[in-house]
């Protein structure tokens, strides 16, 4: 009995120790790395501008104007939002670490501010297979602070 409950804490110690090592560590293939704007992995804990299917597909941001003008802004409306970090910030990309609300889970969202008025935009968990749409909701309340920024701007 004694063997069976150590396998299966040693088992289950394994699986924390996993999953921390996996949150810790940024995606591969993100847009400063590979020059290349991503799409989502398999699972549904992610949602991408680029993306062609519907389970991760998500409008780009819009913006009028001057894009150095829009990527400052956007970049206003990130800090202005709890529990995040600045990764790295060029003058058209910016990656941020947010924590989730409850557990304390990591994600990263990626945006890449083009001419044209558009801002390419995927966010995803690091860790985990579904996210109960966090990342979705997260983008989309970023779009909403945008465009009111956005509108705030030109009145």
């Amino acid at each position: 009995m004694k063997t069976v409950l150590s396998s299966v804490f040693l088992l289950a110690l394994g699986v924390v120790v996993f999953a921390l090592y996996r949150s810790m560590q940024a995606p591969a293939d993100l847009w400063a790395q590979t020059g290349s704007f991503p799409s989502c992995p398999g699972r549904p804990s992610c949602v991408s501008s680029i993306a062609t299917d519907g389970v991760h597909r998500i409008a780009p941001l819009t913006y009028f104007g001057d894009a150095h003008a829009a990527r400052t802004r956007l970049e206003a409306v990130i800090r202005a939002m709890p529990d995040h970090r600045i990764l790295q910030a060029t003058p058209e990309y910016l990656h941020v670490l947010f924590l989730t609300p409850r557990m304390r889970f990591r994600d990263d969202a990626e945006f890449l501010v083009q001419p044209g008025g558009v801002i390419q935009v995927r966010s995803l968990s690091r860790f985990g297979y579904g996210d109960r749409g966090v990342n979705r909701a997260r983008v989309e309340a970023i779009r909403d602070a945008f465009s009111k920024a956005s509108t705030a701007k030109t009145r």
